[in-house]
């Protein structure tokens, strides 16, 4: 227990639930607490320590004392705003990049708002080099694929600038012969079919090893803070959001339905707030007391 929230040698007869209160300010400031918790018996307050919370029975005085925090109800401290990867950062990774592979992964990502499962089960078929775009469909089982359905069984065709087509094409000029898949390389494939003939592969297996810690070496080597593969997700819906109606940005987000769009219509970004600074700005300069 926390005896400089509490107050050391603090009598459990006088503490009050204002003392309950300082306790979990001071055990969320430490890390220590989530930042959810609910009143006794449903939650966080029960288990920060069983045993002084036990002297006080059920809550209703029957240990003796009333229990401080028996009044305390749920809160939820504001989670932290969502990862916007700048052009400037998704620059610096791009050419922290050493190999096409990462290259071709990272912008198609950025470009068409892909989710990881969707761009690693995308296979050459899938990609429209003509007309520049990519759709993800449900895969079958076959002989040389996977079976696999995107999230909420939303299939969807979305479009690809021509630079992400280009390192797609330079992408499938140096494949292997015969390889199906546009980011599972061939002999990766090839053990995923072995296992899958063995019964050995499950399908939450893992198809291209070590991608969050390739990723994270990478945006290390850029001097980028750490971004997922979601986070360029999230960064094309925001900036498709800026430029285009609701109701497209949804069916090329993939979104099962409007509420989730949105978000990213009422979220600030760095370049909101640099206007919105500016704005006041101005109003001071008109101001004689500065």
């Amino acid at each position: 227990m926390n005896s400089e929230a509490l107050g050391h040698g603090a009598r459990m007869s006088r503490l009050i639930t204002q003392s309950a209160f300082k306790l979990f300010e001071e055990r969320i400031r430490k890390g220590l607490q989530k930042a959810i918790h609910s009143p006794l018996g449903q939650g966080q307050s029960q288990r920060i320590q069983p045993v002084v919370l036990a002297s006080f029975g059920d809550g209703t005085g029957s240990a003796g004392c009333t229990n401080p925090f028996a009044k305390i109800k749920e809160r939820t401290l504001a989670a932290k705003p969502p990862k916007y990867v700048s052009a400037e950062e998704f620059n610096k990774v791009f050419k922290a990049s050493k190999n096409l592979w990462w290259k071709a992964f990272l912008t198609l990502a950025y470009t068409s708002a892909g989710r990881r499962d969707e761009l690693l089960n995308l296979t050459w078929s899938d990609i429209d080099f003509e007309d520049q775009n990519a759709s993800f469909f449900p895969k079958q089982t076959s002989e040389l694929t996977l079976a696999w359905e995107p999230k909420d069984h939303e299939s969807r065709v979305v479009p690809i600038p021509p630079e992400t087509i280009q390192l797609l094409a330079n992408l499938q000029a140096e494949s292997a012969e015969g390889s199906s898949y546009v980011f599972i390389k061939a002999n990766r494939l090839k053990h995923i079919l072995r296992r899958r003939s063995e019964g050995t592969w499950q399908p939450d297996n893992e198809i291209v090893n070590n991608l969050t810690r390739s990723l994270e070496v990478i945006c290390q080597r850029a001097e980028v803070e750490y971004f997922t593969p979601h986070d360029l997700r999230r960064t094309c819906i925001t900036n498709w959001a800026k430029k285009l109606p609701i109701q497209t940005v949804q069916q090329l987000a993939g979104h099962s339905n409007m509420t989730t769009t949105q978000k990213y219509y009422l979220s600030v970004q760095k370049s909101n707030l640099k206007v919105a600074r500016e704005l006041q700005s101005k109003l001071m300069t008109k101001l004689t007391s500065f």
